[in-house]
């Protein structure tokens, strides 16, 4: 979907020249379908690429540091907001898609590491008979300590 928009967009634009003077309305067309793309929930993630997202900047003044837990959070509610909490312990947990291979982890870092490492992958059982299979990733998020500010690592 996101290719044949862009396509849209691109021939659209184009068309657009001086010589051939499209009307307002085709010029107000263009406009709205790229103001539509920036709205969808799997654009939206690389328009904010690199930068902090102040809605999604928790609350630290009472907080020294986020933990782990934290950051997860952050992210879940950034990019994988229909994902469902799955607890190993109550300080302990991941997100899942329900009923699928879709998972949001916590992968562990260093003590000396500045930030914390999300990781947005789903699973694909390639021997169901034992379990065993490999990951597909969607994307890698690392969240600051200190101001939960987000950088994509890797984003599709």
């Amino acid at each position: 979907m996101r290719i044949i928009l862009f396509s849209a967009i691109f021939l659209l634009g184009s068309l657009f020249t001086k010589e051939n003077h499209l009307t307002a309305v085709v010029y107000q067309m263009i406009s709205n379908v790229q103001a539509e793309l920036r709205n969808l929930p799997e654009l939206r993630t690389e328009i904010h690429t690199q930068d902090t997202i102040e809605s999604d900047k928790p609350d630290i003044a009472a907080k020294k540091e986020l933990s782990p837990m934290d950051a997860l959070d952050i992210i879940k509610e950034q990019y994988a907001a229909n994902f469902q909490k799955v607890g190993l312990t109550e300080d302990t947990y991941y997100y899942q898609l329900e009923d699928t291979g879709y998972y949001l982890a916590y992968e562990e870092e260093t003590e000396a590491s500045t930030d914390y490492l999300i990781h947005l992958y789903e699973f694909v059982e390639d021997e169901p008979e034992i379990g065993i299979g490999h990951t597909v990733t969607y994307g890698w998020y690392r969240v600051d300590r200190e101001t939960g500010r987000i950088t994509e690592m890797l984003q599709y």
